[in-house]
């Protein structure tokens, strides 16, 4: 409560209540979300100079994302 920092043996600790959950099955669990096709691609674009206008890279079939990655 105030801060401090430091330990306390275990001989003086008591459990007084346990609270037991569900255990998250992976067999059975399904993900909360899953990508359209399957997969995600992404691709690098190493950039040089600023780029206004992105449409200029044209169409790039298979391709989710481009993460621009390039110098100040």
């Amino acid at each position: 409560m105030d801060g401090a920092i430091g330990y306390i043996e275990k001989r003086f600790v008591v459990v007084k209540r346990m609270i037991v959950e569900e255990v998250f099955d992976e067999k059975t669990a399904k993900p909360a979300w899953a990508p359209p096709k399957g997969k995600i691609n992404l691709a690098w674009d190493m950039i040089y100079s600023r780029r206004e206008d992105h449409s200029s890279l044209g169409e790039m079939k298979g391709l989710d994302v481009i993460s621009l990655h390039g110098f100040r």
